[in-house]
């Protein structure tokens, strides 16, 4: 399976890109991310709009891959996140685990999609991932 660029926010969108080039001058700045607390960030709609709009944008975001576990799809996990980027001003890291987005599972690239039209559509969003074998759950509030 073709791996997947990700935002549950910016996550979601990695889900179908390629190897990242470097972050371009026309992609959301990582400081456009608030973080409020352990656990909650502010991030821009426009911002994650961007990046499902331009595909340079997208593919320097990372990617997400299939993960399964006992033979069944489990979630998606982030690869090749560039530090200091998008993703991680987002609190993420390599290696997490997407398991749901706006409390839908993002196991495949067509969940994956789904889930993020539903994020772009709302006020905010929790993403539950996995991470050190442990599950944590992050809280973004989208602001227009």
């Amino acid at each position: 399976m073709r791996a997947l660029a990700l935002t549950a926010l910016a996550l979601l969108p990695l889900a179908a890109a390629p190897p990242a080039p470097p972050r371009g001058p026309s992609c959301p700045s990582p400081s456009l991310v608030e973080a409020v607390d352990a656990a909650t960030w502010r991030v821009p709609r426009a911002a994650l709009q961007a990046f499902h709009s331009r595909r340079a944008c997208l593919q320097a975001l990372g990617r997400a891959v299939p993960v399964e576990r006992d033979g069944k799809p489990f979630g998606l996990a982030l690869r090749n996140i560039p530090a200091g980027g998008f993703v991680e001003a987002l609190g993420l890291r390599e290696g997490d685990v997407l398991l749901r987005v706006a409390g839908l599972p993002v196991h495949s690239p067509e969940l994956a999609l789904a889930a993020y039209a539903v994020v772009l559509a709302s006020q905010s969003a929790e993403v539950v991932l996995e991470r050190s074998a442990g599950q944590r759950r992050h809280r973004y509030v989208l602001k227009d």
